[in-house]
């Protein structure tokens, strides 16, 4: 009996952890009308009131933000750091001289329309939102960790092995 009640106990556990990735139909219909050409649609909610859909579209991956009545509030986009506009390069020059990019992606909101990029500059790390002119409309310190420190030194170290074992090969 101890074993039906467990087995009942796991199915029904499973069915609800199914159905907390499936949003709402108003949400789904939302999306699929902002985002008809979207492909390998993946939905987890983030909070009790947001749902976030991760795609692919137009060959680049993507995420967009609803809330549970269906409103849309943000989609991001990976973008290469070499499709960066001009004067967003000119921008991130002149006011973060020796900071590197990192990664980028397009972002829009209600409220904004441009890009998110992650700088860096050895310890220092910032987030900025910044427009297609290259104003910059916010900035966010990000804190970086020891564990960050510590995978991109162990990322290092593997690449300098990968180095040491191709000097190693021979190219008959």
């Amino acid at each position: 009996m101890k074993k039906l009640i467990m087995f009942a106990v796991l199915v029904s556990f499973g069915f609800f952890a199914c159905q907390s990735n499936k949003p709402p139909e108003n949400v789904l219909d939302a999306f699929t009308g902002k985002f008809a050409a979207a492909e390998k649609v993946k939905w987890e909610q983030e909070e009790e009131n947001e749902w976030e859909a991760e795609f692919i579209m137009g060959g680049k991956e993507m995420s967009a933000c609803f809330d549970n009545s269906g409103n849309w509030f943000e989609t991001e986009g990976e973008i290469e750091i070499g499709e960066l506009l001009p004067a967003i390069l000119d921008s991130i020059d002149m006011k973060f001289e020796g900071y590197e990019i990192e990664e980028a992606a397009s972002i829009e909101t209600i409220e904004f329309s441009g890009f998110e990029i992650i700088i860096a500059k050895g310890d220092e790390k910032w987030e900025l939102l910044i427009n297609a002119e290259g104003e910059i409309s916010s900035m966010t310190e990000i804190e970086v960790s020891d564990n960050d420190e510590d995978n991109d030194a162990d990322n290092n170290e593997d690449e300098d092995e990968d180095e040491d074992d191709d000097e190693g090969e021979d190219n008959d």
